[in-house]
């Protein structure tokens, strides 16, 4: 019964303080979802009447990787990202920010044979347009950076044709809920 009540309670409350701007958003990028099995999950809290945002990102592979170009990968992603919006993070708007992120990949060449292992830490400038329908956004981004280090707990290893890369390049898409 308490339970019932408290989700009615909830429920009262958030139909009737529709006048609150919204400065959370909860999303995930469906590419990495259906193309790699990485599950991903980012929420984000507006500050400043929604003129900054800071992001959280948590990105795993399920069970069972699948094949990317000829390379299987395993990783974990946890990252940080400032923003900043030219309207408000409610709004249709562009944005700029900079990430930071710790990743933990093994990935698995297939037809070479080669495996490398990397643990590393990177700093990234990022840029995209979020369009906002109701309670609906989709988020286009794309992004530049350096890995700071590939070797953030322990050794990276590397072997056959897989080697290190300094180059961080990220694109992609997020859909998520405004709220």
């Amino acid at each position: 019964m308490k339970k019932i009540t408290l989700i009615l309670l909830c429920a009262v409350i958030s139909l009737t303080t529709f006048s609150q701007e919204k400065m959370n958003k909860l999303s995930v990028n469906p590419i990495q979802l259906f193309a790699s099995n990485i599950t991903n999950f980012e929420y984000e809290r507006g500050f400043a009447d929604g003129k900054f945002g800071l992001s959280f990102l948590y990105a795993r592979t399920g069970l069972s990787t699948r094949k990317v170009l000829d390379n299987k990968i395993s990783m974990s992603e946890q990252s940080a990202t400032a923003k900043y919006y030219h309207a408000k993070m409610y709004q249709r708007s562009l944005w700029y920010g900079a990430e930071l992120a710790v990743i933990n990949q093994s990935i698995y060449n297939i037809d070479s044979d080669s495996r490398a292992l990397v643990e590393a830490f990177g700093i990234s400038g990022k840029v995209g347009y979020q369009y906002i329908y109701k309670s609906l956004y989709l988020d286009v981004y794309g992004g530049l950076g350096i890995s700071v280090t590939d070797n953030l707990f322990g050794n990276a290893y590397y072997t056959g044709n897989l080697s290190k890369s300094i180059l961080l390049l990220q694109l992609g898409l997020k859909i998520g809920i405004v709220f």
